[in-house]
């Protein structure tokens, strides 16, 4: 089976905070070091409620659909013309300067930020969202934070980075070493061949790969229900078709694995620290041997819990996540 590679169209929220202006810089970085084509780069900003709710005094409460009067119309789009395309323009110049050619556009959507996203994301046909942690625009608004959340809870048939506070321009490499939890799963497997399309298509330097299976001490600690022995065969078995996978990606150099037990993002987010891995990559949902929600469950742990790596997270369509 084929994977996507998950940068062939790509979204980047963008509010001119410094988290948000190191999305687009990793996002430049993965273009140019990539061989893969990709059709379009999309910077957005949403306007949200809270600058509606700002501004409702200025506005005749007596219609009824308030973003069809005149006076909304002109307050939005002299906040368009003075605050939000010179921001967005900013974003381009980052790319601009970065070297890159890709087609790029700006769009400004309206609504709730996390919701405004993942829709936008789904009418454009986006493989990828890039986005910074959190972050705050010049007039305050909240962009990213609870933004990130929603989107890590509610996407669907897309791969989602968030970018680590440890990237920078003088980062030697995006990449690697890449440490790749798996558990198995089908998502899980998913996420290891489109992080093989990544590795594939990337041009600068040999690979550097880990395959880590964690064990949950949770599990391990059913003594009467729960056979430690099955726990680790089944962890071997994740391995071994993870493995599989890289091999027949032509990856077979450069590819380490582990398996241990632990809490699971306790464990992933400890190894990312002492390998120094700018990129975890994982599956959003995924299964142990007795259907215990193992990575979808952990994820947002990791983001906490690993705030110098990018997380990259691949988000199956709706009819595979069943």
């Amino acid at each position: 089976m084929q994977a996507s590679h998950p940068l062939t169209k790509i979204m980047i929220p963008f509010d001119g905070s410094p988290s948000a202006r190191l999305a687009v810089q990793y996002a430049a970085t993965l273009v140019q070091g990539s061989s893969e084509p990709v059709q379009q780069i999309t910077l957005v900003y949403v306007i949200s409620g809270s600058y509606l709710a700002r501004h409702l005094q200025n506005v005749d409460l007596r219609v009824v659909k308030l973003e069809q009067t005149a006076e909304w119309q002109r307050l939005k789009e002299q906040r368009l013309d003075r605050d939000i395309r010179p921001l967005l323009a900013e974003g381009q110049e980052i790319l601009s300067r970065a070297g890159i050619q890709v087609p790029n556009d700006i769009q400004v959507g309206e609504g709730r930020i996390g919701e405004q996203l993942l829709a936008m994301a789904r009418q454009g046909g986006y493989t990828a969202i890039i986005m910074g942690r959190r972050g705050l625009s010049p007039i305050k608004e909240l962009l990213l934070g609870s933004a990130t959340q929603y989107v890590l809870t509610h996407a669907q048939g897309i791969t989602v980075f968030v970018v680590g506070k440890g990237y920078g321009e003088e980062a030697a490499s995006p990449l690697f070493p890449l440490l790749l939890p798996v558990d198995g799963s089908a998502t899980s497997l998913a996420a290891v061949r489109q992080a093989g399309r990544l590795v594939q298509a990337w041009q600068a330097g040999p690979p550097r790969i880990e395959l880590l299976h964690v064990v949950d001490v949770a599990l391990l600690g059913q003594t009467m229900t729960v056979d430690a022995q099955l726990l680790v065969a089944e962890g071997h078995k994740a391995l071994v078709a993870a493995r599989s996978i890289l091999d027949e990606a032509g990856l077979t150099e450069g590819v380490a694995e582990k398996l241990v037990s632990g809490v699971p993002a306790q464990v992933i987010a400890q190894e990312a620290k002492e390998q120094r891995c700018p990129l975890v990559f994982m599956g959003s949902i995924g299964h142990s041997v007795l259907s215990r929600l193992l990575i979808g469950s952990v994820t947002q742990s990791v983001l906490h819990l690993a705030p110098q790596s990018t997380i990259g997270v691949l988000y199956p369509a709706m009819e595979q996540s069943s």
